[in-house]
């Protein structure tokens, strides 16, 4: 699954590469930057949205796809299937650096593709929100 846009994005599913800790780290980073502003004030004390082994999981079974500029990893979707009729996806973000370029909907659109490769026909929104 390979996606190029106007802007020179690609959004590609997990390769071998994309396993080594070095590149696992930044990818979890990422994730954690942008969910450390995204979810402030949900949680109490400093949450990570996602951790090293987590993040080596979902690159191992190909449940993200990565949006990059060059070789440079500037977004991620984790998408995931639920059943014979239903896919998700969630964990969406975008480099601070790279916003407003429509990534986030390249993304998306790249899940639903992904979704629909696999043979689903419904798709699923995973979202976290607070509880009052």
């Amino acid at each position: 699954m390979t996606s190029i846009n106007e802007a020179g994005i690609t959004i590609r599913l997990p390769q071998p590469a994309d396993l080594h800790l070095k590149n696992v780290a930044y990818l979890c980073q990422l994730v954690n930057k942008v969910y450390q502003v995204a979810e402030a004030g949900i949680w109490k004390g400093n949450v990570e949205r996602t951790n090293i082994q987590s993040m080596f999981k979902m690159l191992e079974i190909k449940a993200l796809l990565i949006a990059q500029m060059g070789a440079k990893p500037i977004g991620c979707i984790n998408v995931n299937l639920f059943n014979e009729d239903l896919a998700g996806f969630g964990m969406l973000v975008t480099d601070p650096e790279y916003r407003n370029l429509g990534i986030g909907k390249k993304l998306i659109e790249a899940a639903e593709a992904w979704a629909i490769s696999q043979r689903r026909s419904i798709m699923r929104l995973e979202i976290v929100s607070s509880r009052n």
